[in-house]
C-alpha cells in the first residue's frame, strides 16, 4: 500500500477528456483534480450521470453506487463548472 505505480509529473495544462460518468468516470476526474489537472471533460450519452443512481466518494476518492442521494450537489457543481457534459454525442474516426 502506497507505492505509486507512475512516478510521471502531471502536466497541469493538458486538456482530458473522460467518456462516461459512471462511477470510474467521474472517481478519475476527482483524483484528476487533486492532482492540479484544471481541464478535464467528462462527456456521458445519457441525460443523468451514474443510469439515474447515486454515488458517495470515499477517503480514496473512489466512488460507491448507492440509491440516489447525497451526490447531487457534487454532480449540480460539475455541471455548473462545465465538467460534466450530459447527452453528449461521441463519434471516433480512424
Amino acid at each position: 500500500m502506497g507505492q505509486t505505480v507512475f512516478n510521471i509529473p502531471p502536466q497541469h495544462e493538458q486538456k482530458i477528456a473522460i467518456i462516461g460518468a459512471g462511477a470510474m468516470g467521474v472517481s478519475i476526474a476527482c483524483i484528476l483534480a487533486r492532482l492540479g489537472i484544471a481541464h478535464v471533460t467528462i462527456f456521458e450519452a445519457e441525460s443523468k450521470p451514474f443510469n439515474s443512481r447515486g454515488a458517495s466518494i470515499n477517503n480514496t476518492g473512489i466512488l460507491h453506487h448507492f440509491v440516489y442521494g447525497g451526490h447531487q450537489k457534487t454532480l449540480e457543481q460539475l455541471f455548473y463548472q462545465g465538467i460534466l457534459k450530459a447527452n453528449a454525442r461521441i463519434c471516433f474516426w480512424r
